[in-house]
């Protein structure tokens, strides 16, 4: 069966370092982020919860992929969702 491709946000990211799962989790999908969540995962602060460490070497080995996003594709989506609000 082939790998389940899955986007990940940094929340998810660093719940499955913080319950130990992101190696087993890595082994049977094809995880993929971008840019902009892998460096929140790595740098951000977890607000009135203790920090998880994620380490670098790993979430990069785990993820098949991390996309950059463009001024331009944020610009389109920032539009698309005042549109739905």
């Amino acid at each position: 069966m082939a790998a389940r491709r899955v986007f990940l946000d940094a929340n998810v990211i660093i719940e499955a370092f913080r319950i130990s799962v992101w190696s087993e989790l890595s082994k049977g999908h094809d995880l993929e982020t971008v840019h902009e969540c892998e460096s929140e995962t790595l740098t951000g602060e977890v607000f009135g919860r203790p920090r998880v460490r994620v380490d670098a070497n790993t979430l990069k080995a785990g993820l098949k992929a991390s996309h950059p996003v463009t001024a331009q594709q944020r610009k389109a989506l920032t539009k698309v969702h005042a549109e739905w609000t």
